[in-house]
């Protein structure tokens, strides 16, 4: 039992490490859409309109999905930057 928590336990500050960049390129890429998108998506959502959270919705999705890939095949952190930014220029287009 102790051999397995160590097991776990040994890679755990890599867990952190991709799971803070993750979470830093998902809120980072919010921000550029928000900002790059024509419409103010923040406040059409808290006006209660349903579509504008259902677009922003798939956005983060469609970004989210392919960067949990990235981060389960990913070799290193500078493999996952690029990827990411690969995402970024894909999800643009």
């Amino acid at each position: 039992m102790t051999y397995a928590l160590n097991e776990s336990l040994r890679y755990f500050d890599d867990f952190l490490i991709y799971f803070s960049v993750a979470l830093l390129l998902l809120v980072s890429f919010t921000l550029i859409y928000t900002k790059v998108t024509p419409y103010n998506e923040i406040s059409l959502i808290r006006e209660g309109n349903t579509a504008a959270a259902i677009s922003l919705s798939g956005a983060l999705l469609g970004f989210a999905l392919p960067l949990a890939s990235t981060v389960a095949n990913a070799v290193n952190l500078l493999d996952l930057l690029l990827f990411a930014v690969l995402l970024c220029q894909k999800a643009r287009t």
